[in-house]
């Protein structure tokens, strides 16, 4: 490896660490005070941080030891284990979503699921009216398609109502779920070759995702869940060189799908470009290295202009007449986030800032001459100020601003069965008080485990994990801030912290076993003495 490429591996390690040290800092030691969104929990964050690697350790001590560690031990055994676990996880979520279903009807989810059913139904007599709302969030498009055909096959099925649709639109979400959990757990025991790191990274990811109340709500964050750990873990498999043009298309496919549904899973696409550009920077041969990257650039010159043609039609045979001059933009959003007033979280005179100007570029330049007023303003203290505030609204919120953002509850399902008023009390009601602090708890025991990976020799696949921390950091930072902006990468932080918890297991188990041989040669000797 050249002495360029450690440095700039060394500066990957060094901003990665200093970026997820701050995080953590920021939200266990300056989250007093007032901000946009705050939870109260029973107990500080330092004390609920302490409180979630306590259970964390005991996880990982429990399944590293005696018994469980022997059934362990072989792979096949670990691929059981997960999918036991993965039944069991799906079968909960069914039980306790479908007993407790609601319908958001005041944000972006119903704008979505109420024209997907009269898309299904055959009544396209309202679609004209959404023509605006569809061209001003294109990024919306593609989840409109795939509702709509989700529930033309439901309608097949004699399921025409609006609560047998959101049943189906939550079951579909919670494979999804239940699928990226069971990926996650791959990825995590081909890094560790630990099954004991891999079943503690699936617990947390069950504990924060798995069973978040998030999945009630059908929309990007998580039906999209799914494609950021599904391009790690291709990228991951075809390390071994076998298969290669499948592994590549089905990576090319779901960087493309997974990037229309959800913009944000672009960046683990973004991180691993990076990484194999430093690999190809360190490579002796760089003429092999070229010939096996041009595998990757022919497969996409191919599949990219046929999957965006695929899009297209699908979105024209909904209906819907898009007008991409209409396009809010990135800038919207960074506009969003720039703004002082409530710290970057939605804010209506952006909005309407975006909505006032039909032309693409004049509404590109008032908008950045916007953000540009708004940065002259804070100057650099104030900017960092206005960072911090956005990064306690984003990071330190375990339940990822479940019943904080948007309009919610204002449609409960009726009742399914006795226990729905019980298990009701646990995502919106007496009890949630205590669900939220267990949440936050975990949350942010994986956090505060994700910066020494910084410090681990990597490969590839640790390298592309940590760019894409950072990239989901800085667009959390910069852009409009939503908490549930990172469900999509929660896979990636327990990857992380479970990788350094299996290491701090191994450094322990080290130093036992040096000071047992230690002991037992110092008795042999008196023995011999």
């Amino acid at each position: 490896m050249s002495a360029g490429v450690r440095v700039i591996n060394r500066c990957i390690e060094i901003f990665f660490i200093f970026l997820t040290a701050a995080v953590i800092v920021i939200n266990i030691f300056f989250s007093h005070g007032d901000y946009p969104l705050k939870k109260n929990y029973i107990f500080p964050c330092w004390c609920l941080m302490l409180a979630g690697l306590a259970v964390v350790f005991a996880v990982m001590s429990v399944f590293s030891s005696g018994m469980k560690r022997h059934f362990f031990s072989r792979r096949i055994n670990k691929i059981l284990g997960l999918t036991v676990l993965s039944m069991v996880l799906f079968i909960l979520q069914c039980v306790v979503f479908q007993n407790i279903l609601f319908v958001t009807q005041t944000w972006d989810p119903w704008n979505i699921i109420s024209p997907s059913m009269d898309i299904a139904w055959g009544d396209k007599s309202n679609l004209e009216s959404l023509n605006f709302y569809f061209s001003v969030y294109p990024n919306n498009n593609l989840l409109l398609c795939l509702y709509s055909l989700i529930l033309r096959f439901a309608g097949a099925a004699g399921i025409t109502d609006v609560i047998g649709s959101v049943s189906i639109l939550v079951v579909v979400q919670c494979i999804l779920c239940t699928m990226t959990g069971a990926l996650m757990f791959m990825i995590i025991l081909d890094m560790t070759d630990s099954g004991a790191a891999a079943m503690t990274g699936w617990i947390l990811y069950a504990a924060l995702t798995g069973m978040s109340g998030w999945n009630m709500v059908p929309y990007t964050d998580m039906t999209g869940i799914i494609f950021p750990v599904l391009i790690l873990r291709l990228y991951q498999m075809m390390r071994n060189g076998r298969h290669m043009i499948i592994k590549m298309f089905l990576f090319i496919t779901a960087a493309f799908w997974g990037t229309k549904l959800k913009v944000t899973s672009s960046i683990v696409v973004i991180a691993i470009v990076i990484t194999e550009l430093i690999s190809f920077i360190s490579a002796r041969d760089k003429a092999v290295k070229l010939k096996k990257a041009l595998m990757p650039v022919v497969v996409s010159a191919v599949l990219l202009p046929a999957f965006t043609f695929l899009f297209n039609e699908a979105v024209r045979s909904t209906g819907l007449d898009i007008d991409p001059d209409r396009s809010v933009g990135m800038m919207h959003y960074l506009m969003m986030g720039m703004n002082p007033y409530n710290h970057g979280v939605w804010y209506a005179p952006d909005v309407d800032l975006s909505f006032a100007y039909a032309d693409r570029q004049e509404r590109v330049s008032a908008q950045i001459q916007v953000i540009t007023g708004r940065l002259r303003t804070y100057g650099l203290s104030g900017f960092i100020d206005h960072l911090r505030i956005k990064s306690l609204i984003v990071f330190n919120d375990g339940s990822f601003a479940w019943g904080r953002e948007g309009g919610f509850f204002n449609w409960i399902f009726p009742d399914r069965s006795k226990f729905s008023p019980v298990i009701r009390s646990f995502y919106y009601g007496s009890r949630e008080y205590y669900t939220g602090s267990v949440q936050q708890a975990l949350w942010l025991a994986v956090l505060s485990l994700c910066p020494w990976i910084g410090l681990k020799r990597k490969d590839r696949t640790e390298t592309s994990v940590m760019i894409s921390i950072i990239g989901i950091i800085i667009f959390c930072l910069l852009f409009e801030a939503r908490a549930r902006y990172l469900i999509l990468y929660v896979p990636f932080f327990i990857i992380g912290a479970s990788v350094c918890l299996n290491g701090i297991t191994e450094r322990v188990a080290a130093v036992f076993h040096d000071f047992d041989r230690s002991r037992s040669r110092s008795l042999t000797f008196k023995q011999n003495s």
